[in-house]
Parts: C-alpha cells; sequence; structure tokens
C-alpha cells in the first residue's frame, strides 16, 4: 500500500491500491447500508453502542461505499462504520450520515 499518512487519505477521495507506488482514480458515488437481526441481545454483545441502554433484540449495522472505476462498480469499506444496537437507533444513525 502506498506511504500515506492517515491524514492525506481521508482527504484524498481516491484510494489506495494495495500495490506499492500505484494509484487507481474512483470516482465515489454514495452509500450504502446493511442491517442485520443477530437474533440476540445485551447479554452476548453488550448494550446499544448508540444510546448505551440494553438491547432486547441487537442488530448490526455496516456503512459501504459506493465507487466507480474503469465503467466498473464496486462497494468498498475504506472510511465507512459499522455499530451494533438498537434498529432505531442505527436508522437514525444512518439519516444522519446522509444528509
Amino acid at each position: 500500500m502506498n506511504a500515506l499518512s492517515k491524514k492525506e487519505t481521508k482527504s484524498n477521495p481516491t484510494l489506495p491500491v494495495a500495490r506499492p507506488g500505484r494509484r487507481i482514480e474512483m470516482e465515489l458515488q454514495g452509500f450504502a447500508y446493511r442491517m442485520v437481526n443477530t437474533g440476540h441481545g445485551s447479554h452476548r454483545f453488550g448494550n446499544c453502542e448508540i444510546c448505551g441502554k440494553h438491547v432486547d433484540t441487537i442488530y448490526h449495522l455496516t456503512q459501504t461505499q459506493r465507487y466507480e472505476y474503469d465503467g466498473k462498480t464496486g462497494m468498498t469499506h475504506h472510511n465507512c462504520f459499522s455499530a451494533w444496537g438498537h434498529k432505531d437507533c442505527l436508522a437514525k444513525l444512518t439519516n444522519e450520515r446522509v444528509a
């Protein structure tokens, strides 16, 4: 991977490539979210990461970013987040991130 500092990578809209000394220019196209019901609650995964309260059924939310390169569309987790918690708390988080 390129020897970029964290600051340079975050501020640059291109993503580094695994091969040393090369970069690929990508057009970032927005975020996509996936929310999964884990089937378990706070007894297994702990409290909601958003509000800190007990959860009967914990959901896991992951954010990915769409990009286009050379006419092909792909997804990456680069500079994205994931969280565990109440379905409503996580849904609010996606609305805040999108706006």
